[in-house]
């Protein structure tokens, strides 16, 4: 898969943009504050998984327009597809093929991608909610119907909690039709998010031996509450498994106004030697374990889509050392 052709007009800081890309590797380099970045969220922004930083539509638009367009014509492995985004500060509007599309995951599959930047390297240690996020991106990108599910997931669930967070008090009544609701949405979520930790464990232990050669154990663990956990990864068991904790833990869902369990409270857990580098590993550890993550994204799309995405890399010689930026080149070099 590769861009044959970028345009950008009123996309952040870019000037007017319109290039044709080199089919292999492509560096951008000048000063900060030049764009650099920004050309490589136009990028992304085009494979309709939004942003890899996070704002808001009006953040996006360069200032004083009054909206921003990215096109991109993109090769796939049989056949070339024009994919489109308008945004303006409270709208964003897609097109594939000169089309109208009304959802993101119609929108999905033109356009494959991957990224390591500098935010990548805050994963292990930071919140939740971005490791959440980037395990979203992943599955997404070779699941697009994923993104439709997670969206009415979301829906549901803030209606959920507006409602526990009632003054007068929840109806009961509309919590059983909301959990419900929750467990047939989150179950496939879950499924989805445990599988694809599952296929990706195995190769980011490959990968970061192979960079670090320490012996040291690298995992991927996907972390949610025990009774979900141990549906294992089936929609329907996982289903009753869901609707039960959720009819379970009504008492202390009304307690704190707020859903709490589903899959908007799991986590990504990264492991050195079974320990979680929320805690443990040095420095050059945690960025060995990021570069592995993003390997491994690369090989799986590769086995679930046949062919590889297309690989955006933000300042990374600036948070590699010398041997691991060899080896992430060396990679991309093998790479069709």
């Amino acid at each position: 898969m590769r861009v044959r052709r970028i345009e950008a007009r009123s996309f952040r800081n870019l000037e007017p943009l319109d290039l044709n890309p080199h089919p292999k590797l492509n560096v951008l380099y000048g000063d900060n504050a030049q764009g650099k970045t920004n050309f490589l969220e136009a990028v992304f922004l085009v494979s309709g998984l939004g942003t890899f930083r996070v704002g808001r539509n009006e953040d996006l638009v360069q200032f004083g327009q009054e909206a921003a367009l990215v096109r991109a014509e993109v090769q796939g492995p049989e056949l070339t597809r024009v994919m489109e985004v308008r945004l303006a500060p409270r709208s964003r509007r897609l097109r594939l093929d000169g089309k109208a599309v009304r959802s993101a995951a119609d929108f999905l599959g033109g356009l494959s991608v991957t990224t390591f930047c500098p935010e990548d390297l805050l994963l292990p240690r930071g919140s939740p909610g971005p490791r959440r996020r980037l395990l979203d991106l992943a599955v997404a990108s070779v699941w697009p119907a994923y993104l439709n599910l997670l969206r009415d997931y979301q829906k549901v669930l803030r209606s959920r909690n507006h409602l526990l967070a009632d003054p007068g008090g929840p109806r009961h009544d509309l919590l059983e039709v909301y959990d419900l609701q929750l467990s047939k949405l989150g179950a496939p979520l879950l499924a989805a998010r445990m599988r694809h930790i599952k296929r990706l464990d195995p190769q980011v232990a490959t990968a970061y031996e192979e960079i670090t050669h320490s012996g040291v154990e690298a995992r991927l663990r996907y972390s949610t509450d025990e009774a979900l956990a141990a549906a294992g990864h089936e929609v329907a068991p996982l289903a009753q498994a869901l609707l039960h904790r959720l009819t379970t833990g009504r008492a202390e869902d009304m307690a704190r106004k707020r859903t709490c369990v589903g899959p908007h409270t799991d986590d990504l857990e990264m492991l050195l030697d079974a320990r979680s580098t929320r805690t443990f590993g040095s420095q050059g550890q945690v960025r060995a374990l990021v570069l592995s993550l993003r390997l491994a994204q690369i090989k799986d799309t590769r086995q679930v889509l046949g062919y590889d995405p297309v690989l955006l890399l933000d300042d990374v010689s600036s948070e590699l050392d010398p041997e691991r930026t060899k080896y992430l080149f060396d990679f991309i070099s093998e790479v069709d």
